[in-house]
C-alpha cells in the first residue's frame, strides 16, 4: 500500500481532534475522499488504532508519541513523496552531503524516474538561488553545488530550524509524520558529531530567549561547528562585545574562533527580542523607527482613531520588526505561522495592516510576508481593543472572595495609586445578580466564567502587585496618582523634628512601597530640549566627511558625544544608509551610540556652497545622537516632514542661520 502527505495530515488533524466537518475544511479535501483515505490507512494501523466513522463524524481518540506507535510495520510502508517532499530531501541530502549529484543513483533512491527528477533539481536550483548555494551541471548526469561557507550556515539554520526540535539534551522532528522521521534520520546521521560538540557548551547558555528563536539559534551554531567557515572581522566589532548577548553567552564559547563569535553574537542579537536599543543592530535604526511610527499614523487613519501614543504597540512593533529585518537580509523565514487562523478572524484587518505597511516596506527595501503580517495584525488587534474600550474609568466593580478584610485591602490599594470616583465590592453571587452598566471596569481577584458584558474585565492579585498596577496603568482612569517624591517625603520628616534612619528608611520603602514613591523630583523628560541654538552654525566645507567633522564640533565640546561617535558616524555602514536624505538637499547623518553618545541632540549645519553626495545636492546636515533615554520620535518625524516638503529648504535656503533656529524650534 502506498501512503502520501496527505494520508499522514490526516493522522495529524485527527490526534488534534478535529471533527470531520474541520478536517474537511483544513485538508479542501471531500467527504468521499477523506473516507478513502481512512481506508488505506486503516490497512496500515494496528487493530487498537484503527479510524472508525460513526454516522457523520469521525472516531479516533489515540494519542501517539511515534509512528511505530500506531503503525504494524513501517519499513514496509511504502511512501509517495510529493513535488515538494522531493525538493526537500533533494536539498537537504546533497547540501549536507556536498557530494557530486548522480541523477542515475538518485533516482533509484527516491524511486522517481529521470526525467522527474530533472524537474525536482530544477526546482531545487531556482530556490537555492535565493540563498546565493548555485547547483552547476557539469556533465549530463552529473551535478557539483558551489557557495560560499556563511551563505550555506544561514540556510541550513533556517532549513533544520524547520523540520527539527533542538535542545540540549534532546533532538526530535517538529511533526509526527513520516516525511519528517526521513529528514530527522538524514539530520542525525550528518550531525551527530557537531551536536555532542554543543552539548559541551551548555554552562555557556545564560541568556534569555523565546523558544522559537532559541531553536533556530542552535542550528545555526551546529552549522558554524560542522562546516567552521572563516568569517571576515566585521567594522563594528567593538559593539558587538559591549553588547549584553556577547558578554553573558558567547564570549564564554571557547570553541569558536573570535571573528565567528562576533556573527554568532549578530546571529543571536538578531533573532531577540531585546528590550533596550532593540534597532541598534541597524545603521539606519532611526529610518526604522519613524517608518513604523508613519506605518501607525497611516492604520490611524483607517480606523480613524490615534494609535500613535500607544507606547504599547510601538515597543512589540519595534521588538517584532528588528528580528523581521534581519530574517529578511539573512533570508530566514518563518516558520509556525498564524496566518490561516489570522485569515480567518481577522480577514480585514489583516489586509489594513498590510496596505498601512506599504510605505515602511518601499523606503526600507524589503517585503514582509504574510506571515510577518499576520503577527504584526495581532498587534494592532490588541491595540485596537485596548483604545476603543478606553473610555475614562470613574465607577469600578470589584469583585473578591476573599473575605471582608482583603476586599477592603484591595479597595484601599487601588484609590492609593489612582483616584476613582466609585469603588464598590461584591461577592461573587452578589456580582451574577447584579446589573453592572453604570460601571466603567471590573476588577476581579478571582476567574469568572461566562462573562459576556461588555465592560473590560481585569483579573487582579488581591494584593494588587506591580504588574497588576502596571495592567491597570492602560486604563484611562480619571487622573492618575503622581507618585511622592522620596526625597520631599524626607524633608518633610526632618521639618518636623521626627527622627529617623535614612538610608534603612529608603530601603524599606522602596523593597515594599515603590509604587508611591519615586527617588527624586526630577522628571527625566523635564525640561527637555533636543535643539539648542549653539548647536546651530554654518560653513564651507569641500566634502561629506569635513562637513560631518564640523556639524560635530559643537556635540564634542559640550560633551553629549566623544570622538568615537565621530568615528562612527564616518563609518561606511554609517555613509552608505540608503535613507541618509531626509529631503532633496538635507541629510540626517545617526550611527550607533554605544558608549559613546551621553544625551539626545541634534546638531544642525547649513552649507555655504552644496557639497555633493551620492550625485545629489547637499545643503543642510542634521546631525543626530541619543542615548535613548528621552521621547524623540515625535520630533524627528515633524524635521522629516518639514524637509520633505521642497518648498521648506527652498525658504530656509536664503535665511540666516538664526532664524533657520527660529524656525525649527517652532515645530
Amino acid at each position: 500500500m502506498s501512503l502520501g502527505f496527505k494520508h499522514f495530515e490526516l493522522l495529524e488533524l485527527l490526534q488534534q481532534r478535529n471533527t470531520l466537518q474541520e478536517v474537511m475544511r483544513k485538508t479542501n479535501l471531500s467527504e468521499r475522499n477523506i473516507r478513502y483515505q481512512i481506508d488505506e490507512l486503516n490497512d496500515e494501523l494496528k487493530r487498537e488504532y484503527q479510524i472508525k466513522f460513526n454516522k457523520n463524524d469521525i472516531i479516533w481518540e489515540n494519542n501517539f508519541n511515534s509512528l511505530n506507535d500506531i503503525f504494524k510495520d513501517l519499513n514496509k510502508i511504502f511512501y509517495s513523496y510529493s513535488s515538494l517532499e522531493r525538493v526537500d530531501l533533494i536539498i537537504f541530502k546533497i547540501v549536507l552531503k556536498n557530494e557530486p549529484i548522480n541523477i542515475n543513483r538518485l533516482s533509484i533512491d527516491l524511486e522517481v524516474t529521470k526525467p522527474t527528477l530533472r524537474n525536482d533539481l530544477k526546482k531545487a536550483k531556482l530556490y537555492l538561488e535565493k540563498f546565493n548555494i548555485h547547483i552547476i551541471q557539469q556533465e549530463n548526469s552529473i551535478y557539483n553545488l558551489e557557495y560560499n561557507k556563511l551563505d550555506l550556515c544561514y540556510f541550513l539554520a533556517s532549513y533544520i530550524d524547520k523540520y527539527q526540535i533542538l535542545t540540549l539534551n534532546k533532538i526530535y522532528p517538529k511533526r509526527i509524520n513520516y516525511f519528517y522521521k526521513e529528514m530527522n534520520e538524514t539530520f542525525l546521521e550528518f550531525f551527530e558529531e557537531s551536536y555532542k560538540t554543543l552539548e559541551k557548551l551548555k554552562r555557556c547558555f545564560n541568556y534569555s530567549i523565546s523558544d522559537n528563536s532559541f531553536n533556530l539559534f542552535l542550528s545555526f551554531l551546529l552549522t558554524v561547528i560542522k562546516f567552521s567557515p572563516e568569517f571576515k572581522d566585521q567594522i563594528n566589532n567593538n559593539f558587538y562585545k559591549n553588547t549584553i548577548e556577547y558578554k553573558k553567552m558567547i564570549s564564554k564559547m571557547s570553541i569558536f574562533k573570535e571573528n565567528q563569535k562576533i556573527i554568532i553574537t549578530d546571529f543571536l542579537i538578531g533573532l531577540s527580542y531585546t528590550k533596550s536599543n532593540p534597532l541598534l543592530i541597524f545603521g539606519n535604526w532611526i529610518n526604522i523607527e519613524m517608518e513604523i511610527y508613519k506605518s501607525i499614523k497611516k492604520f490611524s487613519q483607517l480606523y480613524s482613531i490615534d494609535l500613535s501614543k500607544d507606547k504599547i504597540l510601538l515597543n512589540e512593533l519595534i521588538n517584532h520588526i528588528k528580528p523581521m529585518l534581519y530574517r529578511s537580509s539573512k533570508k530566514i523565514f518563518l516558520e509556525n505561522s498564524i496566518y490561516n487562523e489570522i485569515m480567518d478572524l481577522y480577514e480585514k484587518l489583516f489586509y489594513s495592516v498590510k496596505y498601512s505597511f506599504e510605505n515602511l516596506e518601499k523606503n526600507l527595501n524589503i517585503i514582509i510576508s504574510d506571515d510577518e503580517t499576520a503577527f504584526i495584525t495581532l498587534m494592532f488587534h490588541r491595540a485596537l481593543k485596548r483604545n476603543t474600550s478606553n473610555k475614562t474609568v470613574k465607577n469600578v466593580a470589584i469583585i473578591c472572595n476573599y473575605g471582608l478584610s482583603a476586599s477592603k485591602f484591595l479597595e484601599e490599594r487601588l484609590n492609593e495609586v489612582f483616584y476613582i470616583q466609585n469603588t464598590k465590592t461584591y461577592s461573587l453571587n452578589d456580582f451574577y445578580k447584579s446589573n453592572l452598566k453604570s460601571y466603567d471596569l471590573i476588577i476581579s481577584t478571582i476567574d469568572i466564567n461566562d462573562y459576556s458584558e461588555n465592560i473590560p474585565l481585569i483579573k487582579v492579585n488581591p494584593l494588587l502587585t506591580e504588574e497588576d498596577i502596571k495592567l491597570l496603568k492602560n486604563f484611562n482612569f480619571k487622573k492618575q496618582r503622581e507618585k511622592i517624591c522620596f526625597d520631599e517625603f524626607i524633608n518633610t520628616l526632618e521639618n518636623n523634628n521626627i527622627s529617623i534612619d535614612k538610608k534603612n528608611l529608603k530601603d524599606i520603602i522602596f523593597s515594599n512601597f515603590s509604587n508611591f514613591f519615586i527617588e527624586n523630583n526630577k522628571n527625566e523628560n523635564e525640561n527637555l530640549s533636543l535643539i539648542e541654538k549653539d548647536l546651530f552654525s554654518e560653513a564651507d566645507c569641500s566634502n561629506l566627511s569635513e562637513a560631518i567633522k564640523v556639524s560635530c564640533y559643537q556635540l564634542l565640546k559640550k560633551g553629549y558625544i566623544n570622538e568615537d561617535y565621530i568615528e562612527s558616524l564616518l563609518s561606511k555602514q554609517s555613509l552608505n544608509n540608503p535613507n541618509l536624505f531626509i529631503g532633496n538637499q538635507t541629510i540626517l547623518p545617526h550611527a550607533i551610540g554605544n558608549n559613546s553618545v551621553f544625551s539626545t541632540k541634534l546638531s544642525f549645519l547649513k552649507l555655504k556652497n552644496p557639497i555633493f553626495i551620492k550625485n545629489k545636492e547637499c545643503s543642510f546636515i542634521i546631525t543626530f545622537c541619543t542615548d535613548r533615554k528621552t521621547e524623540y520620535v515625535d520630533f524627528l518625524i515633524k524635521i522629516t516632514e518639514f524637509f520633505n516638503n521642497p518648498g521648506n529648504e527652498e525658504n530656509i535656503l536664503t535665511l540666516p542661520i538664526e532664524e533657520i533656529y527660529n524656525r525649527i524650534e517652532t515645530l
